[in-house]
């Protein structure tokens, strides 16, 4: 059907919201607000809200509302120290995952055994889930193994886990597709059945079918726009606890221009205090004219809670205690860019220390 696809309705507020993935800044303030009804569990999963969702400060306030939480995870992030019940992973090198299929730049499925035996007590989320739903009532639900997953999902393109094993994956260069294949007549989950660079489906629904420049409102004056990033050295806030990666980049820094940090007084190495209109953070300026005069930047994933993080425990400015929790209007995703800061150096309007 032409609408059948992974962006479908999902309420007038926001009605393109991705359906497999929700929005996740209404779900934390319906919790909050106990809308439609109370929410007080919490099963956390690759997920670190603490540091993913603005307004760190509110995601913290829907944790404390919540009388159970329980995660998975691989490290003790400020999501999981705050977490009821930590359930353990093992990490990639230590568990066998289901095999994954990727079509781009050619078909390939790839697989992901052990290479070595866990180092702790942790276990893959597969036989966490596995023995979760035993305990609770229910194992028909997983009444295979991991083994056999990788079998049966292989069997189709006449392939067993052995072949893989020598490369970790399998490529058919000539053509031959891990997917569906395109056939004449094929029609693509849209209106038309084709590739639309304009969405018939934005139209109907009254949105810009192809995306239309506006530009954005001015910044006043002495306050700049909080431009939030990641750094290629990390995934997300997850690995900034790595010993060699935290030997590369220990701490982050205020990007800010050289105009507007002479105007404030402000050197290479200072304190400055940042400040937007939900949080206030403390970190190193880095003075570099790689950034606009009116925009300052905040490396993601520093100024963690978590005592368990022990090189980054409360090291560097948390970008998520100042974004200010701004939507999308029809998707319901965050606007990372729409919150605006002041910069101050520490010590300013009393005696300067340096």
């Amino acid at each position: 059907l032409p609408d059948q696809d992974c962006i479908v309705p999902m309420g007038e507020k926001h009605p393109l919201t991705n359906a497999a993935d929700g929005a996740y800044i209404d779900f934390r303030e319906k919790v909050l607000r106990d809308e439609p009804y109370p929410v007080r569990g919490f099963f956390v999963y690759k997920q670190n809200p603490m540091h993913s969702l603005p307004d760190r400060a509110r995601t913290r306030a829907m944790i404390d509302k919540m009388e159970f939480v329980a995660v998975i995870d691989v490290l003790p992030t400020d999501t999981a120290w705050l977490a009821d019940v930590i359930l353990p992973e093992s990490t990639y090198l230590e568990r066998r995952d289901p095999v994954i299929g990727f079509q781009d730049p050619h078909p390939f499925l790839s697989v992901r055994n052990p290479v070595v035996d866990p180092i702790h007590d942790t276990r893959p989320n597969f036989e966490i889930m596995k023995e979760l739903a035993g305990r609770l009532g229910f194992p028909e639900f997983f009444d295979y193994t991991i083994e056999q997953m990788q079998r049966a999902q292989l069997a189709p393109f006449d392939l067993h886990p052995d072949d893989l094993v020598s490369t970790g994956v399998w490529t058919d260069r000539q053509g031959r597709t891990v997917g569906r294949t395109l056939r004449e007549g094929h029609r693509f989950p849209t209106p038309s059945g084709k590739i639309e660079l304009a969405s018939e489906r934005f139209r109907r629904r009254g949105y810009d079918p192809v995306p239309r420049y506006r530009p954005p409102e001015k910044i006043p004056t002495g306050q700049f726009r909080l431009i939030p990033g990641k750094i290629a050295l990390f995934t997300h806030a997850s690995n900034q606890n790595n010993a060699w990666l935290h030997e590369l980049m220990p701490d982050n820094a205020l990007w800010i221009h050289p105009k507007p940090a002479a105007d404030r007084g402000i050197r290479e190495g200072d304190t400055v205090s940042v400040k937007s209109a939900v949080g206030q953070i403390s970190l190193p300026a880095l003075v570099t004219p790689r950034i606009r005069p009116d925009c300052v930047h905040v490396p993601h994933g520093f100024g963690h809670l978590s005592p368990g993080m022990s090189r980054v425990h409360g090291v560097g400015g948390c970008d998520s205690d100042l974004l200010v929790s701004r939507e999308d209007k029809i998707t319901g995703n965050a606007a990372l860019h729409e919150t605006l800061v002041t910069v101050t150096r520490a010590g300013a309007g009393k005696e300067a220390r340096r």
